[in-house]
């Protein structure tokens, strides 16, 4: 039996089959999707010339021929006559269906093999590959390997993944609903995710409560495309120590029962750029074994859904508040990170835009909004509107939920990624109250704050009417006359409605780096209600909008941000 504090495939193998299983890497002659042309020609930016399959056998010899090599190179370090089959190399379920059918059953057949596992995308398991996979799980020992790396938008954009977190969402829940087991993958530091997002992430994967995981660092190969940018744009790779401490917070987050199949990674010695200490495997895992020792603490230590803990679960809603559609924005965060929790979103459509109103009106608005949910018994308000939120302090610090601003938590992105010059792009209210600049400055007073106050742009957008040029239009004046200001490089979008039209922000200014509310928001939520150990558990979670206007605009909105169908939508 392991004597680790975690839970490794090693030791799970060793419980179902009584002994040593040893696991042989195949290339099964596959491509992918985001290299054929289909999604993409180039694939992930960190994955190689080899689909990421640098010690799998090679594709120029026979399946039973690579597996008889495998096992000749095996023999060496471990003696065991149980096999089970990895098809690594690129995704291997992106091929016609008769010849998975025959390659997977081919591998069954071969002496000493008592499973198969597979590697592949969420993109590439349609009803046929899990029927399939489902015939497959009946008769033997079977797992599916998912490349998720991340659950942040952004970062997926700058890897090139090819696919939403929706689809990852639907695969598992597909394989699960088989039976068939699913081991997740993450890849710690990437450049510009900070380490709360690499957190979210472990946590999304951890209520998603996967059969297994892989945890590793980001490396660079010189056969990728991450290696073009890194030379050209130099950022800083994670030493040991910081791994190794990402890595255990990791494992304190995942459930006791999840199995841990990978916790650290290693390129190809020959073609390895950074971080060279990834190379000596050994000496992390036996550090990262001594550090749980020392610190004594082990996988699943905080886990929020451990059976039997100590944890309370609240199942309260989450109630959200905007003048319009914007908060939707918020919406789309929350479902994404916090599938488990209910939601209650107020719009006041009726009377948007807030932005053009005076503090006495916004503050009569927002009370009926905020006193409504209560009604409710929401466990806390998501202010999903920065109008709103430069009140927020001064009328409802009183009251006995959190009422939630979303100025703050970007005040707090700002501080913490020591960000000396910043542009936000609001309403003409949000401007002129100096919120996001004296919210700031109580942290770091040497921050530079440079404002543009968009009186149409909310209105516009909140009629979901994308078809002419105004939004563009819009979008270029604002953001011409913010950067006549000051060039600067990162740029507070300062309304919840603006994350709607953000690619559009993007188009116009690509060198700019756009900060989202919605997204930091909600981040800080998840802090709030943790520190509170005030988390939900629903087993099937609600999702409610109720709006002074007509319903027709959030069906718009709902589809265009690809939010789930709410169970309800209430004109009030």
């Amino acid at each position: 039996m392991s004597n680790k504090r975690y839970n490794t495939l090693n030791n799970e193998l060793n419980k179902i089959f009584g002994g040593k299983v040893i696991k042989l890497s195949i290339d099964g002659g596959f491509s992918c999707p985001n290299r054929d042309g289909t999604k993409g020609s180039r694939g992930c930016i960190f994955c190689s010339e080899e689909g990421s399959g640098e010690f799998a056998g090679s594709r120029t010899m026979s399946l039973s021929e690579q597996v008889e090599s495998q096992k000749k190179l095996i023999s060496k370090k471990w003696d065991s006559d149980k096999y089970i089959i990895y098809f690594q190399s690129f995704t291997n379920t992106y091929a016609p269906i008769d010849f998975l059918r025959n390659l997977y059953f081919e591998a069954l057949a071969l002496e000493g093999v008592v499973g198969i596992a597979i590697a592949t995308r969420p993109d590439c398991l349609d009803d046929e590959v899990i029927e399939l996979l489902s015939e497959i799980n009946k008769k033997t020992f079977l797992w599916i390997e998912l490349g998720l790396q991340t659950i942040h938008e952004k970062t997926e954009i700058f890897i090139r993944r090819g696919y939403p977190l929706s689809l990852y969402d639907k695969a598992i829940e597909d394989l699960k609903r088989n039976n068939i087991k699913t081991v997740t993958h993450l890849i710690i530091g990437f450049p510009n995710e900070s380490r709360d997002e690499i957190i979210q992430s472990v946590k999304y994967v951890a209520r998603t409560n996967t059969w297994g995981i892989k945890l590793h660092s980001l490396y660079i190969q010189k056969d990728t495309d991450l290696y073009d940018y890194y030379i050209k744009n130099s950022f800083t790779m994670m030493t040991m120590d910081e791994y190794i401490g990402m890595a255990i917070e990791s494992l304190e987050l995942l459930p006791k029962s999840m199995i841990v199949h990978r916790i650290t990674g290693d390129g190809k010695k020959d073609l390895l750029v950074e971080p060279k200490w990834s190379l000596n495997k050994l000496k992390v895992l036996t550090s990262i074994d001594k550090e749980l020792k020392t610190s004594d603490t082990f996988q699943g230590r905080k886990n929020y859904f451990n059976i039997g803990g100590v944890n309370m679960v609240d199942n309260r809603p989450i109630g959200v508040i905007d003048s319009g559609v914007g908060g939707l924005t918020v919406v789309k965060e929350l479902r994404n990170l916090f599938p488990q929790e209910s939601i209650i979103y107020f719009g006041d459509n009726k009377n948007v835009p807030y932005g053009n109103k005076t503090k006495h009106e916004i503050y009569e608005l927002t009370k009926k909004m905020i006193d409504f949910l209560i009604e409710k018994d929401v466990k806390l308000v998501a202010v999903a509107c920065n109008t709103i939120s430069t009140i927020v302090d001064e009328y409802f610090s009183d009251y006995k939920i959190p009422i939630v601003s979303i100025i703050r938590p970007i005040a707090d992105y700002v501080v913490s990624n020591n960000i000396k010059e910043v542009g936000v792009v609001a309403t003409v209210f949000t401007t002129q109250s100096g919120a996001y600049d004296k919210l700031i400055k109580e942290q770091d007073n040497t921050v530079d704050v440079v404002s543009e106050g968009c009186p149409a742009l909310a209105g516009v957008i909140d009629s979901a009417n994308f078809s002419n040029d105004e939004i563009e239009n819009l979008i270029k004046m604002h953001m011409t006359n913010l950067l006549s200001k000051r060039e600067v490089k990162d740029v507070i979008l300062g309304c919840t409605h603006y994350p709607i039209v953000i690619d559009k922000f993007i188009d116009r200014c690509p060198e700019v780096n756009f900060i989202n509310p919605a997204y930091e928001q909600v981040i800080y939520i998840d802090k709030l209600l943790t520190d509170k150990n005030q988390k939900g558990k629903h087993e099937k979670s609600t999702f409610e909008i109720y709006t002074t206007g007509s319903k027709d605009t959030y069906h718009k909105m709902l589809e265009i941000l690809s939010i789930e169908k709410p169970d309800n939508i209430i004109e009030l």
